[in-house]
């Protein structure tokens, strides 16, 4: 759980409240769901998705599917960028992204996820993506 921060070119910038879980049954992935509300307790935006990985010629590639209801699912790549005594962080590149008709436009999507290592672990994510004609 925590708070952040959002911006778009398209928007004005805003606060949000988040709480974010990652679970395991047990099978050889991690199931994720993400939900945010605004700082009033209003309902924003929600997310689920799998996290798993796989041998790529002897080097290990993170999989990330991602699913959101305003109807864009995203299929990304990633790799341990930092794994150090103190942070591990994992960037993720989409490789595939994919769009109902009624969704915005979005073609490509990057996320990066930071665990601060520490006695209260911290978790802290960005996302950038190219939607509605505008870069990354």
């Amino acid at each position: 759980k925590g708070k952040g921060q959002g911006n778009y070119p398209t928007i004005k910038p805003f606060s949000f409240l988040e709480e974010t879980q990652f679970s395991n049954n047990g099978k050889p992935f991690i199931s994720y769901v993400q939900k945010t509300k605004s700082e009033g307790g209003e309902p924003m935006h929600t997310e689920t998705g799998y996290i798993r990985v796989r041998d790529d010629n002897g080097s290990s590639i993170i999989e990330f599917l991602v699913n959101d209801p305003t109807g864009v699912s995203s299929i990304f790549d990633g790799k341990v960028e930092e794994n150090t005594d103190s942070k591990f962080t994992v960037k993720f590149t989409s490789t595939n992204v994919q769009c109902t008709p009624s969704a915005k436009p979005v073609t490509n999507i990057e996320r990066s996820f930071t665990v601060e290592k520490s006695d209260t672990p911290k978790l802290s994510y960005s996302v950038a993506m190219a939607a509605m004609n505008h870069d990354m």
